[in-house]
C-alpha cells in the first residue's frame, strides 16, 4: 500500500499546484483519493472472494441491501480500515456463503429478518457528530 499512498500523494500535489488549492483543499482532495483507493481494493477482495466461492449474486444482494440501509440510517464506522475490511468479508462473503451452503429453512430466515428489522427500527438512524438527528 505504500506505493499507492506515494502515488496518491504525488497526484494530489500536482492537483494542488495546477488548481491552486490551499492546504485544507489539498488535504480534502488527498483524503478523497485515499478513500476511493481503499474502497476499490476492498471491493476487489470482497467480490474476488465471492467469485471464488460462487456467491457473487448473494454478495451483491447483501451489499445493495446494506447500501440502502446505510443511506437512510447513517451510522458508525469501524475503528480501523483493517477492522472494516474484516467486517466486509464476514458480512458480505462468509455469511452469504454459510446461508447458501447450509439449508436454512424459510421460517428461520423469516425469524432472523424480523429480529434484524426490530434492531434497525430501534437503533437507526444513528446520530453522528457530523450528522446529528434534528427534532
Amino acid at each position: 500500500m505504500r506505493i499507492i499512498d506515494q502515488a496518491i500523494e504525488q497526484l494530489a500535489l500536482k492537483l494542488k499546484e495546477k488548481q491552486h488549492l490551499d492546504h485544507i483543499e489539498f488535504l480534502k482532495v488527498r483524503l478523497g483519493m485515499q478513500v476511493v483507493a481503499i474502497n476499490f481494493f476492498k471491493g476487489i477482495v470482497t467480490y474476488g472472494l465471492a467469485l471464488l466461492l460462487n456467491i457473487f449474486l448473494y454478495t451483491l444482494t447483501v451489499h445493495i441491501s446494506y447500501f440502502v440501509l446505510r443511506y437512510f440510517s447513517h451510522g458508525a464506522h469501524a475503528k480501523s480500515s483493517l477492522l472494516c475490511h474484516i467486517q466486509n468479508i464476514v458480512f458480505f462473503v462468509i455469511i452469504p456463503f454459510l446461508i447458501n451452503y447450509y439449508d436454512i429453512t424459510f421460517s428461520y430466515m423469516l425469524f432472523l429478518t424480523i429480529i434484524g428489522l426490530i434492531v434497525v427500527i430501534r437503533y437507526a438512524p444513528a446520530a453522528t457528530r457530523k450528522q446529528p438527528i434534528k427534532s
